[in-house]
């Protein structure tokens, strides 16, 4: 009977010390060591992309998908850029979905490259990155240069706004010159060419109002992936009125509006009357004529008859 109590005893100090430990010990430290991956899953962390429900049945399919996320397809692969397998491919690539990855390496051989391609599902050994437990370099895989048989996918620049615009006078004066000024950042994969920036506007409420009100533009501004440009341009107001004025781009000769830029209106008063000019009286003087003065010069010189 002891030893029963002795057990249940052990059995019970074991479990209260267990069910003490807080909830959170059993928790990861990092959602890096939460998920293992499918191919796709790491192309999507890794480049931040929306949810893939509903696009494709398998990797091999991912184009369109990835397309819709801002990236272009190219003709040649390029360092970063998503590689698509198709299931037909070989090279241990999945022979029902196909296989997603991104090109680590290129090395031109004669009429083919040879790729390394970084990915989840792949080889061994594996390590954590962006979120998946399970990624690897697949070295040796080879594309035909003249018929490539692999899809590759680059993201784009992506251009924010990343300083609200703001205007020196949102009560301005007619003939008065403002100042318009704002910030934007690319956040994207690869460089992008503005081929005119300016705080676009109208005067009225909407773009297709009749009469512009745009500021002075910036052009051929290249931003490279993180880097800022600052704008500032002026326009001088000519018409009493409501206005607005918007971030707008030129790029690739469409224009835009920018990701989180903000609209700000203002309006133009007719300039105050010009002072009119005060006359000043004329002052007359008077001159008050003086006695003459006579200069007599002694002298002990007696008078010459």
């Amino acid at each position: 009977m002891r030893s029963i109590l002795a057990v249940v005893a052990v059995f019970l100090a074991v479990f209260l010390y267990v069910v003490s430990i807080p909830v959170q010990s059993y928790q990861a430290t990092s959602p890096e060591h939460l998920s293992w991956c499918q191919c796709v899953d790491y192309v999507r962390n890794r480049f931040a992309l929306g949810p893939t429900r509903g696009w494709f049945s398998g990797a091999a399919d991912m184009g369109p998908y990835l397309e819709a996320q801002g990236f272009a397809r190219i003709h040649e692969p390029q360092v970063g850029a998503v590689a698509v397998f198709p299931p037909w491919f070989g090279a241990g690539i999945d022979t029902v979905y196909g296989h997603a990855g991104v090109v680590q390496q290129i090395e031109p051989q004669e009429g083919r490259w040879k790729l390394t391609v970084r990915g989840a599902r792949q080889t061994v050994p594996e390590w954590v990155e962006h979120g998946c437990s399970n990624i690897s370099d697949m070295g040796h895989v080879y594309v035909a240069m003249e018929q490539p048989n692999v899809a590759f996918y680059i993201a784009r620049g992506r251009l924010v706004v990343a300083e609200p615009l703001t205007l020196s006078s949102v009560s301005p004066f007619t003939s008065e010159t403002i100042q318009a000024s704002f910030a934007v950042q690319n956040v994207g994969q690869q460089a992008i060419t503005l081929d005119m920036l300016m705080a676009g506007g109208r005067r009225g409420s909407h773009w297709d109002s009749a009469e512009l009100a745009d500021f002075s533009a910036a052009t051929a501004i290249v931003l490279e992936p993180g880097h800022m440009y600052h704008y500032v341009g002026a326009r001088s107001i000519d018409a009493t009125g409501d206005y607005f004025a918007e971030p707008a781009v030129l790029i690739d000769g469409t224009w835009s509006q920018i990701e989180g830029a903000n609209r700000i209106t203002y309006t133009a008063q007719a300039a105050p009357p010009a002072p009119t000019a005060t006359t000043v009286p004329t002052l007359t003087a008077t001159i008050v004529p003086t006695a003459t003065a006579v200069l007599i010069r002694p002298t002990s010189d007696p008078p010459t008859e």
